[in-house]
């Protein structure tokens, strides 16, 4: 939902477009929370591989952490660092993105400023001072409860500019797609998490 939030502005998207993108994920990212890890538990992966099919599957790092703890500590461990790895990715996709949309836009001002992704770039400077441990943890447990409050705060605004009327003029395609990356996330686990898993 943080991605979908991140790429808004990126490419432009309206309010309402960008709530149905949260919804998609929302939605196939609870039912894969619930059925991914009995699948791999099933398949009988080694435990590195069945954090790393977690981490890579499934959309959200709250729903990668509930479905790795379904199996044990150390499945969720790796699954985590592999869903923050998909996460730092994000920043070259929204690059792009952003030179793709600024280009095509028309706009005769799309600089690089206005197009380039610096929350990405926050993230990444975010991420290493955490890294180096120089914060208390008195002040990062205030610092992630301001962050969940601006999430909500989001969150919430999208769903202020959301209504039924705009939904439907959306249409069923949204979560169409949605439904087929959610399929192919399924054969991911078995073809080629399965053959990795075995060499």
């Amino acid at each position: 939902a943080a991605a979908v939030l991140g790429a808004e502005p990126v490419v432009k998207a309206r309010p309402h477009e960008t709530s149905i993108a949260v919804a998609t994920v929302v939605i196939f990212g609870t039912i894969a929370m619930f059925l991914f890890a009995p699948i791999v538990s099933a398949l009988g992966y080694p435990v590195n591989w069945q954090g790393i099919a977690l981490g890579s599957t499934v959309h959200e790092v709250a729903q990668v952490v509930a479905a790795g703890s379904a199996i044990s500590e150390e499945v969720t461990d790796i699954a985590v660092i592999v869903k923050l790895a998909r996460v730092m990715l994000l920043i070259p996709v929204l690059i792009v993105l952003g030179f793709i949309f600024g280009r095509n836009s028309g706009d005769k001002d799309s600089s690089i400023m206005k197009v380039f992704p610096w929350f990405a770039i926050f993230f990444v400077v975010a991420s290493g001072v955490n890294s180096l441990h120089i914060i208390p943890q008195a002040a990062l447990n205030w610092i992630n409860i301001f962050d969940n409050f601006l999430l909500t705060m989001a969150m919430a605004a999208l769903g202020v500019e959301t209504n039924m009327g705009k939904v439907r003029q959306v249409g069923i395609k949204p979560f169409l797609l949605a439904g087929v990356i959610f399929l192919i996330l399924i054969a991911y686990l078995f073809i080629p998490t399965f053959l990795a898993g075995r060499v």
